[in-house]
């Protein structure tokens, strides 16, 4: 199973790691659990905690660190070098104004599906350096009837 863990930065790394360390990978009963980057440091606290992987899940370039695909090249090459994998996350576009009338700067419009395409080339780009990675690149995409965030595809 794959597990992701949202706000996974909210525990400590030391917490994580306690949870995390008698895994085997190699067993098809083990989980391989993913954590939340929004912070550059995120990376290595999730490396230091025994992540498996790195994902982003805020699909409006800008938002934060993780999220700004002109961070996933170094992201993902971190990851790689340390053993995890690195999970770029995309959508189709972001308006969150109805539920938060004070953050229209991360209002993304979907432009006729070219918000949505060029996010998808960008992840792509990204995951062709994981290519000879032991596990198969993953591409998520934030979007399950967001309807209050703009981020819906149906």
């Amino acid at each position: 199973p794959v597990v992701y863990i949202y706000d996974s930065y909210q525990t400590s790394t030391s917490s994580w790691r306690l949870r995390l360390q008698d895994r085997d990978n190699n067993s098809d009963k083990d989980a391989f659990v993913v954590g939340l980057v929004v912070e550059k440091s995120h990376l290595t606290s999730l490396r230091d905690a025994n992540f498996d992987a790195a994902y982003t899940y805020f699909a409006s370039t800008g938002f934060s660190w993780g999220s700004s695909p002109s961070n996933w090249e170094s992201a993902s090459r971190f990851c790689q070098q340390n053993g995890m994998l690195f999970i770029p996350s995309i959508g189709p576009g972001y308006d969150d104004t109805a539920v938060r009338p004070w953050n229209d700067k991360n209002t993304k419009s979907r432009n006729g599906g070219k918000y949505y395409s060029d996010m998808s080339n960008q992840a792509l780009k990204t995951l062709e350096i994981q290519k000879s990675f032991s596990v198969k690149p993953i591409l998520t995409i934030t979007s399950f009837n967001e309807w209050h965030e703009g981020s819906q595809i149906e």
